[in-house]
């Protein structure tokens, strides 16, 4: 029973054949039902606006969220970045008054210098993200925990008896004496690829339209990004464009290690057309 489970009717080329075109079948198939999570949708709407930090989660992670309202608070001058320290830390500075809860909850977190990854792990902070992520499902931005898991578990389905089949293979050729290098560098690419499935763009074609929408109204604060005049810039504006660019000298202080491709501005045009749409109209546009 065992060997028929295992297929050693077979002789080892023509089990790597047919190996080999099992996996690269079951690849194309999982590559595919992933990709259709991208039409996945709850149907539901909300008739809250979203703000520049939900366009952070929706473009980026919850850390470009945190680091776009670092750099607004920066703007401010409600806090300035240490970066002698080891590692950089933000230190606040005036009592500036804030509306927005991530802004309020970082500041409340501030009561000494802490780094960008102490803030993150703070339990304020920690929940101020994981409401803004709660209104983007609410919103139906992203891909559904349902069908994601709804798709794990398809991806089960296929890849579970695949590696089963090369693991037991490998076994047998190994205890055999028999030349096993072939049979596992598939089943390494496999097992690599078959958890590479399962990670989807979060967004579904909605949070996906939204998210362009906002790059492309927003163009000329891209533009200006490296440019003297972002110095011309409101504090909101510079958040939106670390939010939907990614981009910003703060973020490069933070994290050194880490290279940035420039800050963040705004020329006139956005300062009039985008800049006021931005902060606020970029904002809160893609309910």
């Amino acid at each position: 029973m065992i060997d028929l489970l295992t297929l050693q009717f077979l002789k080892g080329p023509a089990f790597l054949t047919l190996y080999l075109a099992l996996t690269i079948g079951c690849h194309m198939l999982a590559a595919r039902w992933t990709s259709q999570l991208h039409l996945a949708s709850t149907g539901r709407t909300s008739p809250h606006p979203l703000n520049t930090y939900h366009l952070a989660l929706l473009q980026g992670d919850k850390q470009r969220a945190l680091l776009s309202a670092l750099v607004r608070l920066e703007a401010a001058g409600a806090i300035k970045i240490d970066a002698e320290a080891k590692p950089p830390t933000v230190v606040r500075l005036e009592d500036v008054r804030v509306e927005d809860g991530l802004e309020a909850a970082v500041l409340a977190n501030l009561d000494k210098p802490r780094s960008l990854a102490e803030l993150a792990k703070a339990n304020s902070v920690e929940a101020r993200l994981e409401l803004l992520e709660d209104e983007l499902y609410a919103q139906d931005l992203l891909v559904p925990s349902a069908a994601v898991t709804a798709n794990a578990g398809k991806l089960n389905w296929i890849f579970g008896p695949l590696l089963g089949l090369g693991l037991a293979r490998l076994a047998i050729g190994v205890s055999l004496h028999r030349p096993v290098g072939l049979l596992f560098f598939i089943l390494f690419i496999s097992f690599v690829c078959s958890f590479i499935h399962r990670v989807p763009n979060k967004r579904n074609y909605r949070g996906e339209k939204i998210v362009q929408d906002h790059l492309s109204r927003c163009a000329a604060l891209k533009a200006t990004a490296d440019s003297s005049a972002k110095s011309q810039l409101s504090s909101q504006d510079l958040a939106l464009a670390a939010a939907l660019f990614g981009t910003s000298a703060l973020a490069t202080a933070l994290m050194p290690a880490t290279s940035s491709s420039g800050g963040c501005g705004s020329s006139s045009s956005c300062g009039s057309s985008c800049g006021g749409g931005c902060g606020g109209g970029c904002g809160g546009c893609g309910g």
